[in-house]
């Protein structure tokens, strides 16, 4: 019975509180226009596309269609190669140290991986402390660019 008499009162209060709202159109608009403003605002404003990722290249290939690759993962403007390494572990220092967000590792024998398709042609070396760039990284399935040409 006090379970009744308690939502009866909360019913009560509701209805009134709507009532003063329906009187008071500056109040209402506070109430109710701007959190859906904010809403609408914030969701356009705030944009978690990643771009210009600061990345580091290491091709031990060496060939014309391991540039492409570097070239064609720069044109998607997602990342912007601001460092070149020698090897993979000189390329893992530059991501230890925070130089870099994106490490692309271009295997010796990256020719012969894209033309057999049996084992990935290429590594991606991700900073998995932004959580936004890691799933970005867990977004992309495979590397198209080197495929085809």
């Amino acid at each position: 019975m006090a379970r009744v008499e308690a939502l009866a009162r909360v019913l009560a209060i509701a209805r009134k509180e709507i009532r003063q709202l329906m009187r008071d159109r500056l109040t209402f608009g506070m109430i109710v226009g701007l959190p859906v403003m904010q809403l609408l605002l914030f969701g356009y404003a705030i944009n978690q596309d990643v771009r210009h990722l600061r990345a580091g290249v290491a091709d031990l290939a060496g060939t014309q269609r391991a540039r492409l690759l570097v070239q064609d993962a720069q044109a998607t403007q997602v990342v912007e190669v601001v460092a070149r390494a020698r090897s993979a572990a000189e390329l893992e220092a530059l991501l230890r140290e925070g130089r870099i967000s994106v490490g692309l590792l271009v295997p010796p024998d990256f020719e012969r991986r894209v033309e057999r398709g049996d084992r990935k042609p290429a590594q991606l070396l991700v900073d998995g402390s932004d959580p936004i760039v890691l799933a970005a990284s867990r977004g992309s399935q495979s590397c198209r660019c080197a495929r085809g040409r």
